[in-house]
C-alpha cells in the first residue's frame, strides 16, 4: 500500500474546532502529504491559528 498524497481535513462543521486538530496535521505532514483544509477559518480560535501557520507556513 502506498503512501497518500494528499489528505483533506474536513467534515460536517468546522475542522479547527477538532480537540486533536494539531496532531492530525503532524500525523499527515509525517506521511510526506499535503494538508488541505477547507474552512472558513471565521470561528477559529487564535492558538490554532498560529500553530496552522508554524507548521504549515
Amino acid at each position: 500500500m502506498g503512501k497518500p498524497e494528499q489528505v483533506c481535513l474536513t467534515c460536517c462543521g468546522e475542522s479547527v474546532h477538532y480537540p486533536r486538530f494539531g496532531d492530525a496535521i503532524r500525523l499527515v505532514k509525517a506521511t510526506g502529504a499535503t494538508v488541505e483544509l477547507i474552512s472558513t477559518l471565521a470561528t477559529a480560535p487564535e492558538a490554532v491559528l498560529r500553530e496552522m501557520k508554524r507548521r504549515l507556513g
